[in-house]
């Protein structure tokens, strides 16, 4: 049987990277997942492969792309290698994002709170603003959707989010805002299949990438940080909170 699987997009930053899977390296039960690495066709793909080559786990595989994939379509291959080669729930993962040592104590909970909530379409790491709190424990069920670390079950992925996906940033609003997966998926999707997202109510993932990332601006990067994140903190009880 094939483990839950984790699928880490690297692109050019190999020194986010290595940041990121010292965060990993710390998550409890990390070494109980698969890990997928979909490595960009950069000029910093070997400097890429040597940071994973340094990350021990014991089940790794590297996927290096034929090519430039880019940021829409390399996360659409890696969540469709996950479940083609039998994954029944993958977390998509970042070069340049870290997470909290619980991260996957989370969404383990998550995996089996919802497997069966078919109105349920995952579980992601954090959601800045309205539904963010200090609470350790709570997790909220919203209609929205932050793309920082974030999972899914195998019949969600074939049933409503493999053949939806923005590949080509053909789902954005006419003046082309509001256009890729991530948004489609907050925008169109969810509202579609009147679907939700768990989310914890403080922060499990934050992101790093300041410099060199495709949508990144370091103008407003202070913006984008989760203030409820954490690199460390014990296991606790989560649950489902009402926020109707």
């Amino acid at each position: 049987m094939i483990k839950d699987t984790i699928v880490f997009t690297v692109c050019q930053r190999p020194w986010y990277l290595r940041e990121a899977l010292a965060s990993w390296a710390e998550a409890r039960g990390v070494q109980d997942w698969r890990l997928i690495f979909m490595v960009e066709d950069t000029p910093m793909a070997g400097d890429a492969a040597k940071v994973i080559g340094e990350f021990r786990h014991p089940d790794k595989q590297v996927v290096f792309n034929h090519g430039r994939l880019g940021v829409l379509v390399n996360p659409w291959e890696g969540l469709e290698k996950s479940f083609q080669t039998g994954a029944h729930f993958t977390v998509l993962a970042e070069e340049d994002l870290v997470v909290s040592d619980d991260v996957l104590e989370y969404m383990c909970w998550a995996n089996a709170e919802f497997e069966n909530a078919g109105h349920v379409l995952g579980a992601m790491c954090q959601l800045q603003g309205t539904f963010e709190t200090t609470d350790p424990e709570q997790v909220m069920l919203v209609q929205d959707f932050n793309p920082w670390i974030w999972g899914t079950w195998r019949d969600r992925w074939f049933d409503v989010l493999r053949d939806t996906w923005d590949k080509d940033y053909s789902t954005g609003n006419p003046d082309g805002s509001q256009a890729g997966w991530d948004w489609n998926i907050a925008k169109r999707v969810l509202p579609r299949f009147d679907m939700q997202f768990a989310v914890t109510g403080a922060a499990r993932s934050q992101n790093i990438g300041k410099h060199m990332g495709e949508h990144a601006n370091p103008d407003d990067f202070e913006g984008t940080l989760a203030k409820t994140f954490r690199n460390h903190r014990p296991g606790c009880s989560y649950r489902l909170a009402d926020n109707t």
